[in-house]
């Protein structure tokens, strides 16, 4: 089974997979990026960094890191519950996935989030109700279609 945040990248993203593979897409509202601003402007790398030293910080309408850690925590409990011990995919967002990351090992900060490619495949398993982070886990040949954080092309419609 395949999950996926709502937005168009994610749901682009992982349809070539599932369609080849012949799996299903369960598409999961709280799997979508954290509302860090609701325009981009010069100003959000700011914004950005800030978010991550402070965890309750939000903007007016936005979501705090705590906020968004929480539900998407939240969400992929309840997803794990459902699959013990099936392999899952879940198409999501960097910023959400460097929060799990700290959620999982509080060392875990803006940096690496910011370490993680467009797209990424990050490796957890789940076992007897914990996380774990399969650090050393690389899927060969992603570095060749991958950007850096900073080159992150902005969907504006989402």
């Amino acid at each position: 089974m395949i999950y996926s945040s709502p937005f168009t990248r994610c749901l682009h993203t992982v349809q070539p997979f599932a369609s080849k593979r012949r799996i299903n897409i369960e598409v999961i509202d709280e799997l979508r990026e954290r509302l860090i601003a609701k325009e981009i402007s010069d100003g959000f790398y700011d914004l950005w960094c800030k978010s991550w030293d402070d965890f309750d910080f939000a903007l007016p309408g936005c979501e705090t890191s705590n906020q968004a850690q929480e539900r998407f925590v939240a969400a992929l409990n309840d997803i794990a519950g459902k699959h013990d011990k099936s392999p899952i995919a879940i198409s999501t967002h960097g910023n959400v996935i460097g929060l799990f990351l700290n959620w999982i090992d509080k060392r875990v900060g803006r940096k690496e989030a910011e370490a993680l490619k467009n797209p990424d495949v990050v490796r957890i398993v789940w076992r007897d109700g914990f996380y774990s982070w399969d650090r050393c886990f690389h899927l060969k040949g992603l570095d060749d279609i991958t950007t850096n954080h900073g080159e992150t092309p902005v969907e504006r419609d989402e």
